[in-house]
């Protein structure tokens, strides 16, 4: 039966929290950059003496000024989500502002039983952590969990998706092969 009356419901969406850490972190490299670098043409020049050393920080700056105002666009545009299940059933990943200029392809799995990957952990302390990789037909890979375990992502995913005709199912984790005795 077809599902696609139903349109796209969120599946996973990014904590607002982690979104203003994001936002401000880049807006403060933009402002630091610009501070040292002063603003040409205006009365400031910036608290880096020297062309040599205003010249790179003008760049961050500018660099930093462009990466905060498309987060800013990307939270508008995507609204936070993660993961979105469509009304034909499909699974994608919204793209952002930047893939869309890059034209990255768009993340899509198909499939009535889409696999949930746990991915490596990673060494350092990560907000976004763990990451997940959805595999049916298609994949999307480094899907962030926010410290959320995997099988409660699984557990919540399930629940929204119930009535679309998709399941999630956690990939059985194999543990490292014992050496053998000699």
């Amino acid at each position: 039966m077809s599902t696609a009356w139903r349109g796209s419901q969120v599946l996973w969406r990014e904590p607002t929290r982690i979104v203003v850490i994001r936002v401000l972190r880049r807006g403060a490299i933009a402002a630091l950059g610009l501070l040292l670098s002063g603003m040409p043409g205006t009365p400031w020049t910036g608290l880096a003496s020297g062309l040599v050393l205003r010249i790179p920080f003008a760049i961050v700056g500018l660099l930093g000024l462009l990466l905060f105002v498309l987060s800013l666009a990307n939270v508008a545009k995507n609204r936070r989500v993660v993961l979105a299940i469509m009304g034909t059933g499909s699974v994608e990943r919204p793209r952002s502002i930047q893939e869309v200029w890059l034209r990255r392809p768009q993340e899509v799995v198909i499939g009535a039983r889409i696999t949930v990957v746990p991915g490596p952990q990673v060494v350092g302390p990560s907000p976004a952590e763990p990451y997940v990789t959805l595999k049916a037909e298609g994949a999307i890979t480094r899907v962030p969990l926010f410290r959320t375990a995997p099988e409660d992502f699984v557990a919540r995913v399930n629940a929204v998706a119930l009535g679309r005709g998709v399941e999630f199912v956690l990939a059985a984790i194999e543990a490292a092969p014992e050496a053998a005795p000699e």
